[in-house]
């Protein structure tokens, strides 16, 4: 399962219409009272977005909380490519007016 960031108001900006981050530590925490391992994809790291040092730690502890089997932190990052670019800055025009420019620098 994928958790990409700690702070619940975040979450409904970066991934709008998917269960919250609590919704899916929930999930977790019933897979894993069902003896189901499970794995968390820490993906993807948003430069200036969700990479903040709280917000790792903070689903680092959801993983903890949720005893999860493992952590994958392959891949992390995000690509650019033509198509995506112009949808991904035009996303961050509407919901991080100015950090645009630090991402065509």
């Amino acid at each position: 399962m994928t958790l990409t960031t700690y702070d619940e108001e975040l979450c409904e900006k970066i991934e709008p219409n998917v269960s919250t981050t609590k919704e899916r530590v929930e999930a977790l925490k019933i897979l894993r009272d069902e003896g189901i391992p499970t794995v968390v994809l820490l993906t993807p790291i948003l430069p200036c977005i969700n990479d903040t040092e709280e917000n790792i730690i903070g689903i680092l502890n959801y993983c903890k909380e949720a005893k999860v089997f493992g952590i994958i932190c392959f891949g992390m990052g995000l690509t650019l490519r033509e198509g995506n670019r112009e949808y991904y800055y035009l996303q961050l025009d509407e919901k991080f007016p100015k950090l645009k420019e630090r991402y065509i620098r």
